[in-house]
């Protein structure tokens, strides 16, 4: 029989004999052996019911994954690249038919540029009276506070362009696929509800919508929020500070 895996490893989720638990709404699979905290060991006789609460934890363990599961994990990375292939190509035909604007791709690049060049976040096309949230203004912060245009202003040593923040903001938005099948897989232990999460990430039409919408820092928090997820629940505190701060740069 082949072995399953549970993961993360962790003292807080053992019985009193040192082998893992497993969650009461997932029962182990027919056939197959279950790792012991100390080694490759089965479960040994006598120990309690699979599927129950052991006497000294609290929160149930992960369920059980079988061994050769990285396949999920593949599809999801594949249909996050096609999603990334595939907007960032429909967001530079936009581009190139004048169905971007000033507002706010105008001044997203001006101060991503500024920003790159030492004038941090300074864009000029908002110094006329308008009828805006905020006019007469040269500065970004006087809309939304992003530190995150400090490392995005990288990119343009590359390719100094409203096309790379097109195709940045895709590429960014599309690794939340990856993420959405890690914690499906994780809570569930099914393969096909894995696959599905990944979809339904990708497929969102709100997602979409917002990929598609010239280009705007926030919109690069949901997969930072959803990969902060994931890192909260697999215990991973000093990954989900990074993927927190990130969210909400």
């Amino acid at each position: 029989s082949k072995a399953i895996l549970t993961a993360p490893r962790r003292r807080q989720g053992t019985r009193a004999d040192g082998s893992w638990r497993i969650p009461p709404w997932r029962p182990a699979l027919a056939g197959t052996q279950q790792l012991s905290a100390k080694g490759d060991d089965p479960a040994r006789e006598g120990d309690p019911p699979q599927g129950h609460h052991c006497a000294q934890g609290k929160d149930p363990a992960p369920v059980t994954v079988r061994r050769g599961t990285r396949w999920p994990y593949v599809a999801a990375l594949l249909l996050a690249v096609l999603y990334a292939v595939f907007f960032s190509w429909l967001g530079l035909r936009r581009y190139d038919a004048f169905l971007m604007h000033a507002l706010d791709m105008g001044n997203m690049d001006q101060a991503v540029w500024n920003t790159l060049h030492g004038n941090l976040f300074h864009f000029t096309n908002m110094q006329q009276p308008i009828a805006k949230e905020a006019w007469g203004t040269t500065t970004r912060l006087s809309f939304h506070v992003e530190p995150i245009l400090l490392p995005i202003s990288l990119l343009y040593l590359i390719h100094a362009s409203p096309q790379t923040l097109i195709v940045a903001q895709a590429a960014v938005v599309a690794l939340g696929a990856p993420a959405a099948c890690r914690l499906a897989l994780r809570l569930t232990g099914s393969v096909a509800l894995a696959l599905a999460a990944s979809m339904a990430y990708l497929l969102a039409p709100s997602l979409e919508a917002a990929t598609l919408y010239e280009f705007h820092p926030v919109t690069l928090a949901a997969p930072a929020l959803l990969w902060a997820i994931v890192c909260l629940e697999e215990r991973r505190y000093g990954w989900f500070s990074l993927f927190a701060l990130l969210a909400i740069a």
